[in-house]
C-alpha cells in the first residue's frame, strides 16, 4: 500500500500551491523503481498532468475572480525540478508565444521527487475592461533549460460584467448590464422616439423614453413626462426617481418641478386600462376617490342624488360607472346634456390627503361653451374655507388660453398678499395667466402646485414645469390662531357646467364635453 503527504512547497504560496509527494513503500516486486534500472526518460518527458485544468466558473463575468487547478505528477525516478509552474490565460485573438499574458496567480517554481505530485491552485481576477469573448486557458512549466511544456487547453466565456450601481444612459451608445447578464439599451421605436429593448427585444412597453439607470440591481426608465418606471418580475413599476440612492436623483416631480429636500412621490395615479397604468378599473378608482364632497355623498363615498348644488351650476355629479370612461392611458369625466334640460357631470375627491403637499395633474379639457373644469385643493367640513384653484372656464371672458389660479380664504392671493411672478403672462389682478400659444383644449397639459405649510405658508403655481408664480398663503390660518389645526387639504377634479363664473347655457340638453385626465401625482415629506 501507500501513503501520501501534503506539505507546503513555499512559505508565500503555501495558502493555494502545494505538493502532493506519493512515496513508495515495499509492495511486492513490481513496484515503480524495484527493478534498479535507471530512468532514462528526459525531464520534460516525466512530469505529465494528472488533474486536468479545472476552472470556476466556465463563464466569466468581467470584473469576476475566477480559481483554477492543475495536478502534475513526476512519473520518473529521478526529481524534476521546474522553474516555473503557471496557470495562465490568453484573450482573443492572443497566442501562447506571442500573449498577451494573463497569468494566474501565484506562480512558482518547484522540485517534484520521484513518483511524487503537486497540485497548483492559483487565481486570476479579470478587470471590468478586459475583452469579451472566448478565452484560451492552459497550465504550462518551464523546465530546467527554459522550455515551456504547455498543457491541453480550455475554453471559457468572458462576458460582459454586471454595470456599476448608478449607471446610466441617456441615448443609444452603450448597454447596462443586469445580474443575470441581460443587455439593456435603448433603441428607436416605432413613432421614432426611444424605447427600452433587452437581449435586442422589446422589454414590455416603453415609449418617449429619455434616461435608463441602474440602481440597486435593477433596470429603471424616466420618461418624457418624467415618470419613472423599474423592471420588476418582468414588468414594469412605477416608482420615485431611483437615483436618490445615487445621490444624483433631481428631487423633481414628473414635470420637473424641484421638490423641497426630503419630499418624494406619495401616491401615483396613472388612469386608463393601458400598460402602466395604475388606476384601470372602477373598483380601484372608487377605492382613491369619492364621486363628491363631503356635504353631499353618502358614507360609501358615493354621490348623493340630487347634490347639492354650489355656485348655482347646472350639472349634477353622477356615480363613477355612469360618467366616466375608461381608454388606454386615460379617463374620461363625461358632461352629457339630456333632453330634460338635466346636464351629467363627475367629480374626482381623493381620499388621500396631506398637509404638505406637490400635485401634478396631466388632463385636456373641453373647449365647450360655459365648461368649468376645475383642479382645486379643499378640505372636509371643518375647514376655514381655505383653497387653492386651477380653473379654466370657458365663456366670452376666458378661453382655453388662460388659466385662472386663485388662493381662497382666509387671504385671497389678489388682496394685498405679496406675489412673486415668474412668468410674465402673468397678472395678478385676477390670478390669471394667458399664453395664446397655449391651448389646454388640444392636448393635455401638466398643472402643479405645491404647498409647503413651513412658517407662514407658501403657495407655488406651476403649468407644465414652469414656475409661474408663488405667494405667502397658509392653510386654516383662522384656525390656527385659535389652536385648531382643522382638517388636511383634499384634491379635486371636476367637470362643473355653468354657474356664476361662466354663466349658464339657455340650452343645457346640448351640452357635450369631455375632460380627459391622464394621471395625478401626490408628493409629500
Amino acid at each position: 500500500m501507500k501513503r501520501s503527504i501534503r506539505i507546503g512547497l513555499l512559505a508565500p504560496f503555501r495558502i493555494t500551491l502545494f505538493l502532493q509527494l506519493i512515496l513508495p513503500c515495499a509492495c511486492g516486486p513490481n513496484a515503480p523503481g524495484s527493478s534498479g534500472v535507471a530512468d532514462i526518460r528526459s525531464q520534460s518527458d516525466a512530469l505529465v498532468i494528472t488533474s486536468p485544468l479545472s476552472v470556476t466558473p466556465l463563464t466569466i463575468p468581467q470584473g469576476a475572480t475566477v480559481n483554477a487547478t492543475v495536478g502534475y505528477s513526476n512519473s520518473s525516478s529521478a526529481t524534476v525540478t521546474a522553474q516555473r509552474l503557471v496557470i495562465t490565460a490568453r484573450p482573443p485573438g492572443g497566442s501562447h508565444t506571442g500573449g498577451p499574458y494573463y497569468d494566474f496567480q501565484p506562480s512558482a517554481g518547484a522540485s517534484i521527487a520521484p513518483q511524487a505530485g503537486i497540485t497548483v491552485a492559483a487565481s486570476l481576477t479579470f478587470a471590468a475592461t478586459d475583452p469579451v469573448g472566448t478565452w484560451e486557458l492552459y497550465s504550462t512549466y518551464q523546465d530546467e533549460a527554459g522550455a515551456w511544456h504547455d498543457g491541453a487547453s480550455l475554453f471559457v466565456n468572458v462576458v460582459a460584467g454586471e454595470s456599476p450601481d448608478c449607471t446610466q444612459l441617456t441615448g443609444q451608445s452603450g448597454s447596462i448590464i443586469d445580474a443575470s447578464q441581460q443587455a439593456w439599451t435603448l433603441v428607436t421605436g416605432p413613432d421614432g422616439s426611444l424605447i427600452v429593448d433587452v437581449n435586442g427585444v422589446a422589454a414590455g412597453y416603453s415609449d418617449q423614453v429619455i434616461d435608463l439607470v441602474y440602481v440597486n440591481h435593477v433596470v429603471s426608465q424616466e420618461n418624457s413626462s418624467h415618470g419613472w418606471w423599474s423592471w420588476t418580475n418582468g414588468a414594469w413599476t412605477q416608482e420615485s426617481d431611483p437615483r436618490a440612492a445615487c445621490g444624483t436623483a433631481a428631487g423633481v416631480t414628473a414635470a420637473g418641478v424641484p421638490l423641497p429636500s426630503g419630499w418624494s412621490l406619495k401616491v401615483a395615479d396613472h388612469f386608463g386600462t393601458g400598460p402602466g397604468s395604475t388606476v384601470s378599473s372602477y373598483g380601484q378608482l372608487h377605492a382613491k376617490y369619492y364621486e363628491e364632497q363631503w356635504f353631499s355623498r353618502d358614507s360609501n363615498g358615493l354621490a348623493t342624488i340630487p347634490n347639492v348644488v354650489i355656485n348655482g351650476e347646472q350639472e349634477t355629479y353622477g356615480h363613477f360607472e355612469d360618467v366616466i370612461a375608461f381608454s388606454s392611458d386615460h379617463l374620461t369625466i363625461q358632461g352629457r346634456g339630456h333632453a330634460d334640460n338635466s346636464i351629467s357631470s363627475g367629480a374626482m375627491v381623493s381620499v388621500y390627503s396631506s398637509r404638505n403637499f406637490c400635485v401634478e395633474a396631466r388632463y385636456q379639457i373641453p373647449n365647450a361653451d360655459k365648461s368649468w373644469p376645475a383642479f382645486w385643493v379643499y378640505s372636509g367640513g371643518g375647514g376655514d374655507g381655505s383653497e387653492i384653484d386651477v380653473e379654466q372656464p370657458v365663456y366670452s371672458g376666458q378661453s382655453a388660453h388662460t388659466v385662472s389660479m386663485f388662493n381662497h380664504a382666509p387671504y385671497d392671493s389678489n388682496q394685498g398678499a405679496t406675489i412673486d411672478i415668474f412668468d410674465s403672462l402673468f397678472t395678478p389682478t385676477w390670478m390669471q395667466w394667458t399664453n395664446p400659444a397655449f391651448d389646454a383644449s388640444t392636448s393635455p397639459h401638466v398643472y402643479t402646485t405645491c404647498y409647503d405649510d413651513t412658517g407662514a405658508g407658501l403657495v407655488s403655481r406651476y403649468i407644465d414645469g414652469k414656475e409661474i408664480y408663488s405667494t405667502v398663503f397658509k392653510w386654516n390660518a383662522s384656525l390656527l390662531a385659535s389652536g385648531t389645526w382643522g382638517p388636511d387639504p383634499g384634491f379635486i377634479m371636476n367637470l362643473a357646467v355653468g354657474g356664476g363664473w361662466p354663466g349658464n347655457l339657455s340650452n343645457p340638453s346640448s351640452y357635450y364635453g369631455n375632460l380627459d385626465v391622464y394621471s395625478i401625482d401626490y408628493y409629500g415629506p
